[in-house]
Order: structure tokens, then C-alpha cells, then sequence
């Protein structure tokens, strides 16, 4: 035969007898335990005789049921209107459950939906410094000048990384602003390095010599002359410029034009100091995702050993050596996360100069040509930081020979007070202006 129980105001079953009498010999149930076999005329066990010879320690005085045989149509309405509200209590926690669940459910909604609207309705990913690089990589750009090659065509360069801290506004290297202007010689000298190589190929081939033979037949000589004929043609025939861009990490090759350029006005472009290396490129249009700046109070309790992440665009020595922008697509680039650790931070003289100075930030994290301008942000997704530097002590050609102890360096984020006021230029007025070329 089959019972169901009743226990600490809970309804449990049905069970086997077999059952109900190994769980009386436990001691699962004290006297005050109850027995139906219709849910409708509850027994104590004292009057099953099933269970009526098993010895039950003494139920707590709270907890004994008063619980008689039905005896007529009112004991049956008492026993009803028990497991009536049984039921009842049951569908209340069912409905608190389930309402529960749906909130969940909704809250989880609204934050997808919130990674779609603006930015500054989105919290920033948390926890994990990878999160911060998955809500915020579309916030990351590689700037890109678009020119006239010699026979025509239109060409399109990388020359660095930025970051949005706005949804007009992106940050990136006073060094990467130098670097779309069509002045000094050393940019046309990157700019052209494959017309180069490729004039240099050419003419070993019609020798039928090796490159490598060539070059070192001509020698050091050759190939400064042929630079400078190759650079004297683009300063003569000029260099037509038809816009610069920053080009969306993760954005299905969404860009917009930089309409103004502003950099730091200590900045000195052979210095090679990342003291003043912040520069603001202003676009025309908006974007829906940006970064937001570390405070002054976060800034100054940053210490050493503390992680920290970056999203970029380090092209040099990547993919192709022959191909500037290494394995990077420049129609449709996908930014490259990192991450590291702060070695230390100090002054641009490498001392302790007190928290308001200290602004030179040396990292562990990777990068190489086209890395510079990467933001360097913390987990609770905040930039502290605009990468410029790293450490080597050579040069394969394909790219630089990095240091083994991996100290790359970051100016700041907070040495853009400066920028943000100083002088406007259009594009087309900063890279003509020959006076800052000079710097």
C-alpha cells in the first residue's frame, strides 16, 4: 500500500509502505508525522498498524498534530481547506519563482540592447580585462591617408592606431598626426618603401642579380640617391592628399573623415620623448562607441604590477614585410588585443616626481610600428594611458628587435588637458603648414 505524508507542515509523497518504515527506523520523522492514502483522512502513526509497533522520538510541542480520524462531513471540509491551502501557497512560491526568473530574463535583455545604443548609457565591461576589449574594440581605429600614387591611383596608407573618448573625438600619438603630414622626408621615406623595393627589384633583375647583390653593388650611396629622386618627384609633382580617415575596429569597415587635428603644443617631432606624444583627431560624423578617461583619483593610485590591456593595430614586421600595413586589412582591420602589466611609473627623466608628474607609464605590453596610439585601459574599462614607445636594440629591416624585458612605454591620459585647447587645424591646413614641420 501506498502513503502519503505529512511532516513540518510539508505534503510529501506517495511512498511505498516498504519505504515509510525504513525512514521510521532512521528517525527521519518524530511523533507529530501524519499518514493518508487519499490526502483527504490524515493518521498519526500510532494508528497505522503498519507503523503503530515502530518506536518515534517525541514530536516538539510546536510541531504535534491534534490530528483525529474523520469522523463526519466537517472533519472531511477541515481536511479539504488544509490541502486547498497547500495548493495555494504552492502556486504563490511558483508565481514568485517564475517572476523572478522573468526579471532576470528582461534585466539580461536590457543589457544586450544597452550594447547597441550610445555609449554612455553602456556600463563598461567588468571583471576582466578582455570583457573591457570585447564592449569597447569598436571604439578602436587605424588611421589611414588616402593619396595619388604616381600613375593615378587613388592609395590608401596606414599610419596608426586612435581610440574614440567621445562620440567626435578620438585620441591617438602627436607622433601618428606627423605622420599624415606630407613633410618631413622621413615620412615619404616610410610611406614609399615598397616604390622603393620595388624600383630596386627591377633594376637587380634586369642585371640578373639578387637584390641583396644589387644593393651592395650600388651601395649606400645608390640608395640614398634613388630615395631622394623618388622624394623629390612627390615634393615637385605634389602630394595629393584626398583625405584622412580613421577606419572602426570590428565595424564592418565603417570610417569617418578627420575633419580637424589638434596636438600638443610642447610636442617636438624629433624629440623622441613620449612626454607631450597626444594628439586629438576630430571626425566628421559620430560614432556610438567610445572610451571613457581615467580619473585624476584613479590615475594616482595606479602602482606597479597592476594589469592592464590595449587594442591596436602593431603592424611593423607582421604578415608581409614587404606590405606596410603587414596582415592588417585596411578596408575592414580588426583591432589586436594585448595585455601586460605596469612596471612602473614615473617622470619622462625616470624619477619619482609625485603623483601629478609621474605621467611616464612603462608596461609589459607587446607592440610595434602601428601599435602607437593604442589606448591602455584597466578593468573597469577606463583608458589610463596612450601607447607611444617601445624598447629595442635593433633592426632586422622587416621590423625592430625588441628587448627581452618587454618595457614598452605610455604617456598619461590626463597630459590631454593641454591638447584639448590648443590651436584647431583642418586636415588640409596641418599637413601644408610647413612651420610645425620644423618641430
Amino acid at each position: 500500500m501506498n502513503y502519503y505524508v505529512k511532516y513540518n507542515n510539508q505534503t510529501m509523497g506517495p511512498f511505498a509502505e516498504e519505504q515509510i518504515i525504513n525512514l521510521l527506523q532512521q528517525g527521519r520523522f518524530d511523533a507529530s508525522v501524519c499518514f493518508s492514502n487519499d490526502m483527504v483522512s490524515w493518521r498519526p502513526a500510532r494508528e497505522v498498524s503498519s507503523f503503530k509497533d515502530i518506536q518515534l522520538r517525541p514530536a516538539p510541542v510546536s510541531q504535534q498534530f491534534n490530528v483525529q480520524p474523520p469522523q463526519d462531513e466537517q472533519s472531511r471540509s477541515y481536511a479539504l481547506a488544509y490541502f486547498g491551502g497547500f495548493c495555494l501557497v504552492a502556486i504563490l512560491v511558483f508565481a514568485v519563482v517564475v517572476i523572478g526568473i522573468l526579471k532576470d530574463d528582461i534585466k539580461h535583455q536590457k543589457k544586450t540592447v544597452a550594447e547597441t545604443v550610445p555609449i554612455e548609457n553602456v556600463t563598461s565591461g567588468k571583471g576582466t580585462l578582455q570583457n573591457v576589449f570585447e564592449h569597447k574594440k569598436s571604439a578602436v581605429a587605424l588611421v589611414t591617408i588616402t593619396f595619388q600614387m604616381q600613375n593615378g591611383d587613388w592609395v590608401s596608407k596606414p599610419i596608426g592606431t586612435a581610440f574614440a573618448i567621445s562620440n567626435n573625438r578620438f585620441v591617438t600619438n602627436s607622433h601618428v598626426a606627423y605622420g599624415i603630414k606630407n613633410k618631413p622626408d622621413e615620412f615619404y621615406r616610410q610611406l614609399f618603401s615598397g616604390v622603393l623595393n620595388d624600383i630596386l627589384l627591377k633594376e637587380a633583375q634586369n642585371d640578373r642579380m639578387t637584390l641583396e647583390a644589387y644593393k651592395e653593388k650600388i651601395g649606400k650611396h645608390g640608395i640614398d640617391q634613388l630615395w631622394e629622386n623618388i622624394v623629390s618627384y612627390y615634393k615637385e609633382n605634389g602630394l595629393k592628399v584626398r583625405d584622412i580617415e580613421v577606419r572602426l575596429s570590428s565595424s564592418n569597415g565603417k570610417r569617418f573623415v578627420v575633419k580637424n587635428i589638434q596636438v600638443h603644443p610642447d610636442y617636438h617631432y624629433q624629440s623622441g620623448s613620449g612626454e607631450y606624444d597626444v594628439a586629438i583627431l576630430e571626425i566628421d560624423g559620430k560614432t556610438n562607441c567610445y572610451f571613457e578617461l581615467a580619473s585624476k583619483k584613479e590615475l594616482f593610485a595606479l602602482k606597479a604590477g597592476e594589469r592592464v590591456g590595449s587594442a591596436g593595430f602593431p603592424m611593423e614586421g607582421i604578415g608581409n614585410p614587404r606590405n606596410v600595413a603587414g596582415d592588417t586589412n585596411i578596408n575592414n582591420p580588426e583591432a589586436i588585443y594585448a595585455s601586460g602589466d605596469i612596471k612602473r611609473i614615473t617622470d619622462f627623466d625616470y624619477k619619482d616626481a609625485g603623483p601629478e608628474n609621474n605621467r611616464n607609464i612603462t608596461h609589459s605590453i607587446p607592440g610595434a610600428g602601428g601599435g602607437s596610439g593604442s589606448p591602455i585601459f584597466i578593468v573597469n574599462g577606463k583608458v589610463i594611458a596612450v601607447f607611444w614607445g617601445v624598447s629595442n636594440f635593433g633592426n632586422l629591416g622587416s621590423g625592430r628587435i625588441t628587448n627581452a624585458t618587454l618595457q614598452n612605454y605610455a604617456v598619461r591620459i590626463d597630459q590631454l588637458e593641454n591638447v584639448k585647447n590648443s590651436h584647431v587645424y583642418t586636415w588640409e591646413e596641418w599637413i601644408n603648414d610647413p612651420l610645425k614641420n620644423n618641430h
